[in-house]
């Protein structure tokens, strides 16, 4: 999410428009600038084009529509803010090219592109009015490209707002946002319309909180909060248990309404339903729905032959998440022979939401990815706040491995249910779900 963006008239209008290329890092080192600065990009071309102009033989970059989303407001209000990301077919928006929306105020950041160097994928991100509970079509198109519109919002600007946000793991400790304020790990996005970075709060030498921090114009302040347990070159690592409270300007935002086992190598979102955002004013509630035939045709994901989706699978597809539970994951049966649904070229709530946009899928998309937290691959290198690398360590089997964790206490009895094992050999307890089944007792796989 980065980048120089464009403003235009809502409804009628000039289009908001304006693209700009970004890898979305900053570095570790607590700067804020970020590496999206130049524009390049732009959209359109129709879902079957190749973008080749047969007269110059060279790319078409003349100016037109290419999709539509449609985004539904839970409330109604002038310029509520919204962000979402879109895939683009190769050749729709060649380098010469910007996307362009109608709405009153607009930004996109590309992410990545085509080897021909058109738009593969974008974030987008906007301010436009909405009538609660009535779909907005917002007609994404291409234009040549233009200067930058103007400056990104700041961090300055961020911490000129104070926003209030604060987290309680029980009696492990609590941090606050304010801390952390004009030192992020890295920028997210940049842009005139909203800006995000990501910042570290350690609870204790073992325990973290991630807040990724997005201020749009106007000053919402939109957030994702996760706790995370576990660094890669921790020596003795245990669960953490405690009560996880979120709060903000004297208002709970998130409660897990008692303690959570949190295992080693786990991490959890912040979030009662299904959305992961926190908002520290009103939410806009604002829910998106891509075009089904032009997602399946852009070449980014399987173009699937459905023509109808069964009300059976939506109403089988989990769509609140609860930490540590199962979900629509494989469970107990990780590692077993045969089928699930969660094996194919996309997993199924992903392919149900590919054919149908419908609102239970895409609720169903993000609760099984924040269910994927439950699986202790969750590692990271405390030095740089990313995976480890084989390169910085090349003998990695003894990290992060409890000093009396020995072979045979890591063979234990396997448990049941959606909450894990207890366990009293030294070892971190794990969910069930990533736990291998070896002869009839169970496996730790961050152990092995």
């Amino acid at each position: 999410m980065f980048g120089a963006w464009g403003l235009g008239g809502c409804g009628g209008g000039s289009r908001g428009s304006g693209t700009t290329d970004s890898d979305g890092t900053t570095g570790t080192d607590g700067t804020t600038g970020s590496t999206g600065d130049v524009p390049t990009t732009g959209t359109s071309g129709g879902s079957d084009s190749t973008g080749d102009d047969e007269t110059t033989g060279g790319p078409d970059v003349m100016p037109r529509d290419i999709t539509t989303v449609t985004l539904t407001a839970g409330t109604s209000g002038a310029l509520l803010p919204w962000t979402i990301g879109h895939f683009f077919a190769e050749g729709d928006i060649p380098a010469e090219t910007q996307i362009a929306a109608d709405v009153d105020e607009f930004q996109a950041v590309v992410r990545n592109r085509w080897p021909d160097g058109s738009v593969k994928f974008a974030v987008l991100s906007g301010r436009c009015e909405f009538t609660a509970g009535t779909p907005r079509i917002v007609q994404l198109s291409r234009v040549a490209a233009a200067a930058d519109p103007g400056p990104a919002i700041t961090e300055a600007e961020l911490v000129a707002a104070a926003p209030d946000l604060g987290v309680q793991v029980g009696m492990l400790g609590s941090v606050s946002l304010a801390s952390a304020l004009g030192s992020p790990v890295q920028q997210i996005l940049a842009g005139p319309v909203a800006s995000e970075w990501r910042y570290r709060l350690d609870v204790d030498d073992q325990l973290v909180v991630w807040v990724f921090a997005r201020l749009y114009k106007g000053g919402a302040v939109e957030a994702l909060v996760s706790v995370e347990n576990g660094w890669f070159e921790y020596t003795g690592a245990i669960n953490k248990v405690g009560r996880v409270v979120v709060t903000s300007q004297g208002q709970t935002l998130y409660d897990s309404a008692g303690d959570l086992d949190i295992k080693h190598h786990t991490r959890i979102v912040c979030t009662d339903g299904h959305s992961g955002k926190l908002w520290l004013d009103a939410d806009p509630q604002i829910v998106v729905a891509h075009d089904p035939a032009y997602l399946q045709q852009s070449g980014a994901v399987p173009a699937f032959l459905a023509e109808s989706i069964d009300q059976a699978l939506l109403d089988n597809l989990a769509d609140k998440y609860v930490p540590y539970a199962q979900h629509n994951l494989p469970g107990d049966a990780l590692g077993s022979g045969g089928d699930s649904p969660s094996i194919g070229w996309l997993p199924q709530w992903d392919a149900t939401y590919v054919v149908s946009a419908a609102p239970r899928a895409l609720q169903s998309v993000l609760v099984n990815s924040f269910a994927s937290g439950a699986w202790s691959v969750h590692i990271r290198d405390a030095a740089t706040n990313a995976p480890p690398t084989f390169a910085a360590h090349p003998t990695p089997s003894s990290r992060s491995r409890p000093a009396t964790c020995t072979e045979a206490a890591r063979t234990f009895r396997a448990s049941t249910g959606p909450t894990g094992t207890s366990r009293t050999d030294g070892c971190p307890a794990m969910s069930p779900i990533w736990s291998r089944e070896i002869g009839g007792t169970s496996r730790s796989c961050n152990t092995s």
